[in-house]
């Protein structure tokens, strides 16, 4: 007698997540998660009142494992090896440049500035 097997189907869906640009993010940790948040400012034109311009901040946030964010790193390492093979070493953009030129505070070892920790 022989015997018939049956085919596991498994039916997925797939859910294409939006593109976000960021211009910023933080990057914290609690003992079993990293969390990476990921920001964008817009300004934005009220043309009801010219003299005020208000900015608009989106966040995304991605939270990962501790194993899942070592990953990352590597993942980022080795991609980021590949394109400066490919298209030269990246550098700030010029305008960055003269910008922190300009800004440039004297350093001062009384003044300590570090990003807030809130889980870790």
């Amino acid at each position: 007698m022989t015997e018939i097997k049956k085919e596991n189907k498994i039916n997925f869906d797939i859910v294409n997540g939006t593109e976000f640009f960021s211009d910023d993010f933080a990057i914290t940790h609690t003992p079993v998660r990293f969390y990476l948040d990921f920001k964008r400012a817009v300004p934005r034109l009220d043309i009801r009142n010219r003299d005020f311009q208000p900015m608009v901040i989106s966040h995304n946030v991605v939270i990962l494992d501790p194993f899942m964010a070592k990953n990352l790193i590597e993942l980022l390492q080795q991609n980021l090896q590949k394109y400066e093979k490919q298209f030269g070493k990246i550098k700030p953009p010029k305008a960055l440049e003269k910008a922190n030129k300009k800004n440039k505070k004297p350093k001062d070892d009384t003044t300590k500035e570090e990003s807030p920790v809130y889980f870790g």
